[in-house]
């Protein structure tokens, strides 16, 4: 393909109007819809440290995207740390990767919440977060705040095309591809884990 961005449906989404790459008309989380509940908030450890721990993946999430903080309320404002390897907080593919090794840099190398072994996700991690009923944004928002309404990057290459790699839309949960030489997508990053839930796409 020569566009920009490749999209392809996630197949638990079962939804037919995500299945047809529709909108559905949701506003934050629909307990009524006829989707699994995947992923409910119990799921999910705050660490107070502006971090998430999901119980069933073992994973470590940064809490705020990548160029956001904390200050009165989660995520709620810009980070006060340099941001050189994004524009407006989105990374190319290779920014994203540098991305994660400044932040284990942090805190003269104690890393970020005292750990330095943050990383990209890949697609099936970055996937495990999608919340099936919820959409703009299809996280659990209560948990991950002002996540944008758009692409985050994972470490998964595109098998098909060396200069695409696998992108999480979480708009309405979708898995898309991207050309890595644009800053186009944002970051969240991870660390840890012992399982991850398996995706079912096109390759």
């Amino acid at each position: 393909m020569n566009s920009l961005v490749t999209k392809w449906p996630i197949t638990s989404l079962i939804s037919g109007a995500l299945l047809l790459g529709m909108q559905p008309l949701l506003a934050a989380c629909d307990s009524q819809l006829p989707l699994p509940e995947i992923n409910p908030d119990i799921r999910y450890i705050d660490n107070g440290d502006d971090t998430i721990t999901d119980k069933q993946t073992g994973l470590m999430w940064k809490q705020c995207s990548e160029g956001l903080m904390t200050t009165t309320t989660a995520c709620n404002a810009p980070d006060t740390q340099p941001q050189p390897n994004s524009t407006e907080n989105k990374f190319s593919w290779s920014s994203a990767m540098k991305q994660a090794k400044d932040v284990n840099a942090l805190n003269n190398g104690s890393g970020f919440a005292g750990h330095t072994d943050w990383r990209l996700p890949n697609r099936n991690e970055l996937a495990s977060l999608i919340a099936h009923r919820c959409a703009n944004p299809s996280i659990r928002d209560n948990l991950f705040p002002n996540t944008y309404q758009a692409g985050y990057w994972s470490s998964s290459p595109y098998s098909n095309h060396s200069e695409k790699a696998w992108v999480i839309n979480f708009s309405i949960g979708t898995l898309q591809t991207a050309k890595k030489m644009f800053l186009s997508n944002y970051v969240r990053l991870v660390r840890g884990g012992y399982k991850t839930p398996k995706i079912t796409t096109n390759n």
